[in-house]
């Protein structure tokens, strides 16, 4: 069975037990910390308090806050990826980052543009000519004589 891993975070929410002022002061004490690091604790933003232990350690960490009068949760950090993964994952960003573009030579004009057949080309020279309208499917060649 996997042992998980978690986090205790602490958002300056407290329990009601004591006002600020002694919460703050029970804070400094059982984490022995500086006036502004216990301030910093209480401005509203959620502070990791303590990350990768187990869970029994977190349960011991959050009855120890509460008992100084304040209110945490417990997050559970998820799991890595499998090495496989990473490796792969890496590699393809590798392959990505290195690939080159196409060769100048390479591209390709779009024949569609030029009249293949000959029956069609001399049909669409008269059409043309005669200034009739043109169909459909001669609307992707150009509007010139080719003579």
């Amino acid at each position: 069975m996997a042992t998980y891993q978690y986090r205790v975070i602490f958002d300056g929410t407290l329990t009601g037990e004591f006002d600020l002022e002694t919460s703050k002061k029970r804070f400094s004490k059982l984490f022995k910390l500086s006036s502004t690091r216990t301030e910093s604790l209480f401005c509203g933003k959620k502070v990791t308090v303590k990350k990768n232990i187990s869970e029994e350690d977190a349960l011991n960490l959050m009855l120890h806050i509460a008992n100084a009068g304040g209110k945490c949760y417990l997050e559970k950090i998820p799991e890595p990826k499998e090495a496989f993964t990473d490796r792969r994952n890496k590699a393809y960003d590798q392959r990505r980052k290195f690939r080159r573009g196409a060769r100048a030579g390479s591209i390709v004009q779009d024949r569609r543009l030029h009249i293949r057949r000959v029956g069609d080309k001399e049909l669409f020279e008269e059409l043309v000519l005669s200034k009739q309208n043109i169909p459909v499917a001669f609307d992707a060649y150009p509007k010139r004589s080719t003579k």
